[in-house]
C-alpha cells in the first residue's frame, strides 16, 4: 500500500522506477493500492495549497495528473472502478461522493504468469480483494 506516499517523491527521484522495483519484489497476484494528491482536481486550489505547504515544509509535495498517477499501474490489472477521486472508489461501480476530494485512488493486481491458473498462495498469505481466492 502506497497511500499518501508517492506525492512526497519528486520526479527527480523517479517514483515510477521506485514503484516498479517494489513490484518486482512481490509475487504475482499481489496488489498495489495508491492514493496520490492530484494536479487536475480543483487545480487552482490544489496549486495554491501545495505552494503554501512546500514553502513551509522540509518535504515537498509533487502533484500529479490522472494520467501521471495511472502510470504507476502500467502492466498491472486495475480493479474496478479503476482510478477515481478519493471518496468515489469502492469495489465495483464508482460511488457518488459529496465532493471530489483532490486525490486519486486505485487498486491493481500484479498479473499471474502466462499459463498459470488460480491464485498463488505463497507462505500462507491470502491475496486481498480477490473473490476467486
Amino acid at each position: 500500500m502506497m497511500l499518501s506516499v508517492l506525492h512526497f517523491i519528486p520526479d527527480s527521484d523517479d517514483p515510477y522506477a521506485l514503484t516498479a522495483r517494489y513490484l518486482q519484489a512481490v509475487p504475482s497476484g499481489s496488489y498495489l493500492a495508491i492514493s496520490h494528491a492530484s494536479s487536475d482536481i480543483n487545480p487552482g486550489q490544489q496549486t495554491a495549497a501545495t505552494r503554501s505547504y512546500n514553502t513551509h515544509s522540509a518535504t515537498s509535495i509533487t502533484l500529479r495528473s490522472s494520467a501521471e498517477v495511472a502510470r504507476f499501474f502500467n502492466g498491472l490489472d486495475l480493479i474496478p472502478p479503476g482510478l477515481t477521486p478519493l471518496g468515489q472508489w469502492s469495489p465495483g461501480a464508482p460511488q457518488a461522493s459529496p465532493a471530489n476530494l483532490p486525490t486519486y485512488t486505485a487498486v491493481a493486481r500484479k498479473p499471474l504468469p502466462s499459463g498459470s491458473a488460480g491464485c498463488p498462495m505463497s507462505a500462507g498469505v491470502v491475496p486481498l480483494l480477490s473473490p476467486a481466492c
